[in-house]
């Protein structure tokens, strides 16, 4: 029984749940015998279900009654906390920033009202990419909010963190980490509409690429596309077209004239172009563009049908 409710009560501090494996590193002493029944009788009493491999509970009242019934006093629910505080700062120590310390440390740290660590976490620039690149943008700017920091300031901080990180950077692999980094930082400053300086990491991204790889690899052709997108949001067309133009040769180089990548830069030119009205040019890219995805729509349609008789025949 004291395990059951030590379960129920870390799943209930947690912000999205926890996995099987998690509860095993932070009850060593338990059994996957004694877990697995343990989770099939929850299961059975209808509190917990699975989501992306989280064990989490089935409805909103199986997670008030866990609440209710074992964690009335504040102190108790803080401890659940620190305990997977502990867990996943010492999971961020040892391993690169996976999905789940970065979902769960600054949610944990905020709930425990850990202002600085909460700081300090998001100043690690790892964990505040994972959130940006998968779409919690809303997230990490409530975490910003919450230690009482503005866009402008959160900006320089990010960008003086990044410029400590790259007086350790050697080697191509660590060169292309920081690229990274930059182009993160550029994409995240854009989106809050700092579009003077969105332009700083982007371009510094791109200089790393065009040094360490190669002026024409594609990733420099991200580089330019991410670079070009701020320009259009600036309003300063004539810069975003130059940088699109060569983001295209570069990729017509590297892939051919009817890969996807290069209905994206076309469909960015056709975008460009109605932006400035002018209609014919964008309708000309944008035609391209249309007939492009429609071969590699059914490439992809004449590959899936050999894989399906290659198994039934």
């Amino acid at each position: 029984m004291h395990k059951r409710q030590q379960i129920l009560c870390l799943i209930n501090v947690s912000h999205n749940g926890v996995s099987e494996s998690e509860l095993m590193e932070l009850y060593p002493e338990m059994s996957w015998a004694v877990l697995t029944s343990l989770i099939h009788s929850l299961h059975k009493m209808c509190l917990l279900t699975y989501g992306c491999g989280l064990l989490k509970f089935q409805h909103l009242q199986a997670w008030e009654t866990v609440r209710l019934q074992y964690m009335e006093d504040a102190t108790i629910i803080s401890s659940y906390r620190q305990k997977l505080i502990n867990y996943f700062t010492m999971q961020l120590s040892q391993d690169p920033v996976t999905w789940r310390s970065a979902d769960e440390l600054p949610w944990l740290f905020q709930q425990q009202g850990s202002k600085q660590r909460l700081h300090d976490c998001l100043l690690n620039l790892f964990v505040s990419q994972n959130l940006y690149k998968r779409g919690h943008f809303a997230e990490l700017l409530s975490y910003w909010q919450f230690v009482g920091k503005d866009k402008s300031a959160m900006a320089a901080e990010y960008f003086d963190s990044l410029k400590q990180y790259e007086k350790n950077c050697e080697g191509e692999e660590n060169m292309m980490c920081l690229a990274d980094l930059y182009e993160t930082l550029g994409r995240f400053l854009k989106d809050l509409g700092l579009l003077s300086q969105a332009v700083v990491p982007l371009q510094r991204s791109l200089e790393i690429r065009e040094t360490a790889l190669d002026p024409d690899h594609p990733r420099v052709a991200q580089s330019l596309h991410q670079l070009a997108s701020v320009y259009v949001q600036w309003k300063k067309f004539g810069n975003a077209e130059q940088l699109y133009k060569q983001a295209l040769e570069i990729s017509e180089n590297a892939y051919g004239t009817d890969h996807p990548h290069i209905a994206r830069e076309l469909e960015a030119l056709a975008t460009l172009y109605q932006k400035q009205n002018k209609y014919e040019q964008a309708e000309h890219f944008r035609k391209i563009s249309f007939k492009i995805r429609q071969k590699a729509i059914r490439r992809k349609g004449n590959l899936v049908m050999r894989v399906f008789f290659c198994f039934v025949f």
